[in-house]
């Protein structure tokens, strides 16, 4: 059973490159809030390598927004961006905070590339816990049963 773990284990630390393009299209009629992993569907177990992204105001007013990747990029944008423009931001990660605040039937796109390191098989990290674990007490029990066995053969 450690030994199956073992190789559990070896196997969920296999990841995977991914490149994924997105265009979004943000309906902001009461604002908007969230990192790009919810917004791209991303479940799986993940790590940003790098991204770019393209935010274009689509609305006939100048739309407030703020970014915030957190470190180790560690990016901080608050801007007004104005009607029909875009900004062009580098080194977003999956983590990045995308906040635009409210204007009445507007939408804002969002595209870009993000490239990320996915972890398919980490969900075997649990059943390595629960063979290591299940190994460890049918080896203390073979111990504690020899001990017995000999201990008698002893009197």
């Amino acid at each position: 059973m450690i030994l199956l773990s073992i190789i559990m284990i070896m196997t969920s630390s296999i990841s995977e490159v991914v490149e994924k393009k997105f265009d979004i299209k943000i309906n902001i009629d009461e604002g908007f809030t969230d990192i790009l992993q919810n917004m791209l569907s991303i479940e799986e177990v993940s790590e940003s390598i790098s991204g770019v992204m393209n935010l274009t105001n689509r609305c006939p007013g100048p739309v407030n927004m703020s970014i915030y990747t957190p470190p180790p990029v560690n990016i901080s944008i608050s801007e007004t961006l104005d009607p029909n423009k875009s900004v062009i931001i580098q080194n977003v990660s999956l983590n990045t905070l995308i906040r635009i605040y409210p204007f009445k039937n507007c939408f804002v796109e969002i595209n870009g590339l993000i490239i990320y390191r996915t972890y398919r098989y980490a969900w075997l990290n649990l059943f390595a816990f629960v063979f290591v674990a299940s190994g460890s007490i049918m080896i203390f029990r073979h111990m504690i049963y020899s001990m017995r066995r000999f201990e008698k053969s002893q009197e």
